[in-house]
């Protein structure tokens, strides 16, 4: 399976198929971009991976995907006699990078064609083949809202549904 997936050398046994980072670019990718194309989809993977290599975020694919604020469970809130360790943190709801990581819901996935579509474009993503999708944005957001940062960067591109932004 890994000979069919080419890994950039910074993410080098971080993303291979079996890796917790490759399901979380796959999660990411199947939640951000349900309903879009397949190049919408890896666009949506390239920010997500331009993002490992930018300073001012994570390094890896998942704390980049589960990236924002944190607030402690009321499961582990109230019981002073747990270590640091034990206690429980969620995230801050409608805090993170990426909006399905802490909307409240809870993530259903079904392993229908968007999953397949999903895995396929997390190779591609990684493949470095198709970076000129987006170049080296590092945003994104829906065409039916209008952020305030996106004033500060650079449109790029948009694909589908998505708007895509750089840094100027």
């Amino acid at each position: 399976v890994l000979s069919l997936l080419i890994i950039p050398p910074h993410l080098t046994s971080k993303a291979n198929e079996e890796s917790a980072e490759f399901i979380c670019l796959v999660e990411n990718i199947y939640f951000e971009s349900k309903g879009e194309s397949m190049r919408g989809k890896i666009a949506v993977g390239i920010v997500t991976l331009n993002r490992t290599k930018d300073p001012k975020y994570p390094s890896t694919i998942c704390e980049v995907v589960k990236q924002g604020p944190v607030r402690e469970s009321w499961k582990s809130k109230n019981d002073p006699n747990l270590s640091i360790s034990e206690r429980i943190y969620v995230p801050i709801k409608n805090r993170c990078q990426f909006s399905w990581w802490c909307d409240g819901y809870k993530e259903r996935i079904k392993y229908d064609e968007n999953w397949i579509d999903s895995v396929t474009a997390a190779r591609s993503a990684l493949s470095g083949r198709y970076d000129e999708l987006v170049g080296n944005a590092t945003h994104y957001h829906a065409t039916y809202v209008s952020p305030s940062w996106a004033n500060t960067l650079k449109f790029v591109v948009q694909i589908d549904n998505h708007k895509f932004y750089a840094k100027n």
